[in-house]
């Protein structure tokens, strides 16, 4: 690094700017301070990965289709690719689909810790779903607060 990259560095870092993963003509793109899109992309993928490692060992157990599962985990996938300072909507969806997913992950690890009876399937069904809800917890977190910011009177 040279003496003007380090004072860019110091002067965006001042200014509350951070450097975003997204590649934009050979140079790192700037995203604003209080944009989360790489935390919530890195706990979607963290989601998905749980969701496919664990869904074939226990799919006899599961009270909901193995498509729902496939297909959550695949949408999980793709907000995570699309997720960027410049897609607001992307980002509303991200929000929207994490609230909707802590809501099913909560629901079943309720349901998978009452029907236990010893079980280790549903034991470890309950963890691996109480793990995805405040996997997904953190996720809407991290939403919410950049949609706040896209919606505040300064712009990202």
């Amino acid at each position: 690094m040279n003496k003007e990259e380090i004072i860019k560095e110091i002067n965006m870092e001042a200014a509350g700017v951070k450097e975003d993963t997204d590649e934009k003509d050979g140079k790192k793109a700037h995203s604003p301070e209080h944009y989360y899109g790489d935390i919530i992309r890195k706990l979607f993928f963290l989601g998905s990965i749980a969701i496919l490692v664990t869904f074939p060992f226990f799919y006899d157990v599961l009270p909901y289709s193995g498509l729902s599962i496939l297909g959550g985990a695949t949408l999980f996938i793709l907000l995570a690719g699309l997720t960027s300072p410049k897609q607001r909507l992307v980002l509303f969806f991200d929000a929207i689909v994490s609230f909707v997913a802590i809501v099913f992950f909560e629901y079943y690890s309720v349901q998978f810790y009452l029907w236990n009876n010893g079980a280790f399937e549903k034991w470890f069904l309950f963890l691996v779903s109480y793990f995805l809800s405040i996997n997904f917890l953190f996720a809407f977190y991290f939403s919410v607060k950049t949609l706040r910011r896209i919606f505040s009177k300064s712009k990202i």
